[in-house]
């Protein structure tokens, strides 16, 4: 009697595994590369070198989901597969990858989508200032409430994010902003939270 128990108490342990949330069963399945990049533009797993040690020590190919997190942003990346098979009607795209669609980085003057240049600006830039996506949002609307061609008449700041300047940014596409800004440190911009 005393080897079933030890045979079924085995059995049992080895059956879940722990994860750092807590006990899990062995047999659930893994996130999807997917649902992980989804996850990374959400902003849960930081930028730079942390997004790489959350990744991986999580047991994520970080090569695998950042080349998904682009494809998504671009527009590129297949829909997520519908988690119900019940449901008939098509999942709807995601609003971040519906909004990236519609950034246009040759783009020099008029609105943006905030949501979507925030999200590029983690995922798709230097972000030398290591801001998450809602921190980009929040300097964006602030400084320019995301129009690509407005100018600070007294500081000659210029752009989305109101590069200081003396004029010469004038005329900038996006995509030129949007390298300058992700070069520039934490504290070019004061976000209050």
């Amino acid at each position: 009697m005393k080897f079933s128990k030890v045979a079924l108490s085995t059995g049992i342990i080895a059956s879940f595994m722990f994860n750092s949330t807590g006990m899990v069963h062995a047999d659930m399945p893994k996130q999807s590369t997917h649902d992980v990049a989804l996850e990374v533009i959400n902003g849960n797993y930081g930028t730079g070198q942390e997004r790489v040690t959350l990744l991986t020590r999580k047991g994520f190919d970080f090569e695998a989901v950042q080349t998904e997190v682009n494809n998504i942003l671009l527009g590129k990346a297949p829909k997520a597969p519908a988690v119900a098979k019940k449901v008939e009607k098509q999942p709807a795209k995601s609003k971040v990858a519906q909004s990236v669609s519609e950034l246009d980085l040759s783009q020099t003057s008029g609105q943006v989508d905030i949501e979507s240049l925030a999200n590029h600006m983690v995922a798709n830039t230097a972000n030398a200032a290591g801001y998450s996506a809602s921190e980009w949002a929040y300097i964006i609307e602030h400084e320019s409430n995301g129009r690509v061609d407005v100018a600070n008449a007294s500081s000659g700041a210029y752009g989305c994010f109101q590069l200081l300047g003396h004029g010469e940014y004038a005329g900038m596409t996006l995509a030129e902003q949007i390298e300058m800004a992700s070069q520039l440190p934490a504290g070019s911009w004061v976000v209050y939270n």
